[in-house]
Formats: C-alpha cells, structure tokens, sequence
C-alpha cells in the first residue's frame, strides 16, 4: 500500500501532511486509564525513539523540551491514577513549528460527563509515512493491535491520514483530490461517539459493545 505524497505549507509552516494515525475511543475514566496509558505512551516512544518526539505541550498551553526528565515529572504529573483528577491531556510533539508526522495525543476525563452522556476518551497517534514505509505495514498492525489488547476499547482504526492541526479546511480540500485519508477531528467525534463505530477504515477494532452488536457470523 502506498498513497500520494501531501504537504501544505504555509507562512513556511508545515499544516497539512500525509501520514499514517492509529485511533482508540476509550470507555474507562481517566483514573482506570492512566497507566494503561503510560504504558501505550512508552510503547509509542520505543517504536519511533525517543528523538522522534522532541516537545510536550506544558500547563500553560505552550511547548517544552521533551527531555527524560520532563517526560518523567509529565508521567507523574498528568497519568496519576486519582479519582480526584480534573480532565487530563498530554501532548507530545516532533516539532513546534508545524505538522511533523510525530505526535502523541491523549484526552483523559472521568465518565460518563454530565452534558455529553456519550463522550469517549480518546487517544491517537501520528507517524510520518517514511517511517510507516521503512517498518513495513505487518510491524503497524502489530502495534496497533498490541496497544488495542490491553486499552478498554470502545471503537478504534488505523489508517493513511492527512495530518492537520487546524487547518481542516486545507486537509478536506486535499481529501476530495485524494480519497481515502483520514481526516477525523478525533476530538469532536469523541463527543457523541457512544458505543458506535467512527467509520470504515484500512483496520478497525471493535470494542465489547460492537462486538455484541454485529451478532453471531457463519461463513
């Protein structure tokens, strides 16, 4: 599998790039989370390595040095398993000047939230599609699947993607030139997905409730 290379730049930034996401929506709260999280996050970084993922988003919105003691104290900080714990995020970036192709997200709250009864956690991942290409596409959906084993999966995919921060504007542009990239605004989806599939994609994992639902299959 191979797609066409995309790179939107602009004001000599980098908003739009073809690569590769892998997407987990999440039924636990934050606080049954956490170290599954941590673990899916040190997995991340042993298969990209750790120079991959060069800054983190700090408290106050802007970005930091990733060094290993700031991944550390970040661990500590924001993946403590309390029930007391407000919403958490972690971000961790390859680059604070535009769309680099590595990224780690994570939104963490406890659920259900009152106003949005069907809100998932959610986490996902950006590769570059060279690294994707140098791995090979088995390596992926080992990770994948690996990560999609020990995560309380409500819906989850992997899949060629166009990489965007905020310019979906210029990502959906180029989607319609070339169809068959992901550009999910994960965040807004994560909002009503519920026990619901987010679509159709090159591999998906269905969690319990989906599993149930699509009922008893004889070839």
């Amino acid at each position: 599998m191979t797609w066409p290379k995309v790179e939107v730049i602009k004001d000599g930034r980098v908003v739009v790039l073809d690569g590769f996401t892998i997407v987990y929506f999440l039924h636990q709260s934050h606080h049954l989370l956490a170290s599954k999280i941590e673990r899916a996050l040190r997995s991340y970084l042993r298969l990209v390595g750790e120079d991959s993922v060069r800054y983190y988003v700090d408290d106050e919105g802007y970005t930091a040095p990733l060094t290993g003691e700031a991944l550390e104290d970040l661990i500590a900080d924001r993946l403590a398993a309390s029930e007391e714990s407000a919403d958490i995020g972690v971000t961790l970036l390859g680059s604070d000047t535009g769309v680099s192709g590595y990224e780690f997200h994570y939104f963490g709250a406890e659920i259900p939230v009152d106003d949005w009864p069907d809100f998932r956690n959610y986490m996902y991942l950006w590769f570059p599609s060279a690294f994707v290409y140098r791995i090979g596409f088995d390596s992926m959906r080992r990770f994948a699947s690996e990560l999609a084993r020990f995560l309380p999966v409500s819906f989850g995919y992997a899949s060629p993607a166009l990489l965007y921060h905020h310019e979906i504007g210029e990502a959906t542009r180029r989607v319609r030139r070339y169809p068959g990239f992901d550009v999910l605004l994960v965040r807004s989806v994560a909002m009503e997905l519920g026990e619901k599939a987010a679509g159709v994609y090159w591999l998906s994992f269905l969690g319990p409730a989906l599993t149930m639902a699509c009922g008893d299959w004889n070839p």
